[in-house]
């Protein structure tokens, strides 16, 4: 549970300019929610456990549910190592009208469509999606990783931004996103606050902490808190569309069903 010096005016005003909006990820333990502070160790998201983890969606609770992005967490090559870090990134759309489409950034900046490598011609548009190459932004040095200049950005259209540096580092921005659009998974709430909120579904309307979440495979109940979500590991499945899918945050302990 986070203690209440959480709530206190001075730290939300603090959050609130050190905030970026931008959700990053290089694998455990170096993922920063949307509202966090990426200088703050605290604000670390330990994600040990190997999935593919929905970092950030619409689908939370809502009626509507446009899109998933997701990252691919794997151990490193140091297999005496609990450390996992960013395999690949998929980009899901849905529309009432046609199936999911899904584009997927993996190491060495491939760009697969229907698991079919798309040719290196950047920009270009794919079932909506635009495909890019464009220069790594550091807000943090640890953005991306070291020496990267350049990453591949897919943007949804609904304005939802990825970037990828085809080693590690996984960066989102929702900016462009519909402001009541309801938001959540493993980057949080993005509504500007690292607090309570991050860790409870979309745009906490009812205050709803997570429960009862989507996940395709094996049905198991866990009660799960950062010190202990590497557990999880080994319930994780390989097909792309049966993976366990966590939407919330490791710090929080909280009870949900997969």
């Amino acid at each position: 549970m986070l203690s209440m010096w959480l709530f206190s005016d001075n730290y939300v005003e603090h959050l609130k300019q050190m905030a970026t909006g931008e959700c990053v990820c290089r694998g455990d333990p170096h993922c920063f929610a949307f509202d966090a502070n990426r200088s703050n160790s605290d604000h670390d998201l330990h994600t040990s456990a190997l999935c593919e983890y929905i970092l950030s969606t619409d689908s939370c609770g809502g009626r509507s549910h446009t899109y998933d992005v997701t990252g691919v967490f794997e151990l490193v090559k140091d297999i005496g190592s609990s450390k996992s870090f960013v395999s690949e990134v998929n980009t899901y759309l849905y529309s009432a009208d046609r199936p999911p489409t899904f584009l997927t950034i993996k190491q060495g900046m491939i760009v697969t469509h229907k698991d079919q490598e798309i040719p290196q011609n950047f920009p270009q548009s794919i079932d909506e999606f635009i495909i890019d190459t464009v220069p790594a932004v550091f807000a943090h040095p640890k953005d991306f990783s070291k020496g990267v200049t350049e990453v591949m950005s897919i943007t949804l259209p609904n304005g939802v931004n990825v970037q990828y540096d085809g080693i590690k580092g996984v960066k989102i921005n929702l900016d462009a996103l519909y402001p009541n659009t309801r938001r959540c998974g493993l980057c949080g709430n993005n509504d500007g606050v690292y607090d309570d909120r991050d860790f409870r579904m979309g745009a906490n309307v009812n205050g709803l902490y997570c429960t009862g979440l989507l996940a395709v495979g094996e049905r198991l109940t866990a009660t799960v808190s950062k010190d202990l979500f590497k557990l999880l590991s080994s319930s994780c499945v390989t097909n792309r569309f049966n993976r366990l899918y966590f939407y919330i945050h490791a710090d929080h302990e909280s009870s949900w069903q997969l």
